[in-house]
């Protein structure tokens, strides 16, 4: 039986490197930057490296997309305060154009900047 975990974070191991804040997906062996068309796992909360033969993986802690409060993303464009997003190829996010809406951003964001969000 799994354990119950109600922290909100959880601790994966990346498939490949991460950017910290980057949107993730869950996998079969741990954790990967997320694409427009996947479900937000997800976030990193530090950078995540890739396996590098023997000298064995580093686990990351995740902050899952479903917790409470606020996180930060990577936006992937101008975001107007208060503005819904969506998801977007590596990781990040966009403003709100023709995809679902999965969060709110706390500030103003232009592309590449980090960000203050809220998931839905």
């Amino acid at each position: 039986m799994a354990s119950i975990n109600d922290s909100g974070y959880v601790t994966h191991t990346p498939d490949a490197a991460i950017p910290k804040f980057s949107r993730v997906k869950r996998t079969a062996t741990g954790v990967a930057v997320a694409g427009a068309a996947d479900t937000t796992y997800g976030v990193a909360m530090r950078d995540g490296y890739a396996t590098v033969a023997g000298q064995g993986q580093e686990d990351i802690s995740v902050k899952l997309v479903n917790a409470s409060g606020t996180t930060y993303a990577i936006a992937g464009g101008t975001i107007a305060v208060g503005g819904e997003f969506e998801a977007a190829a590596s990781g990040e996010i966009v403003a709100l154009d023709a995809g679902t809406a999965i969060g709110v951003v706390e500030e103003a964001a232009v592309d590449t900047q980090i960000v203050e969000v809220m998931y839905y």
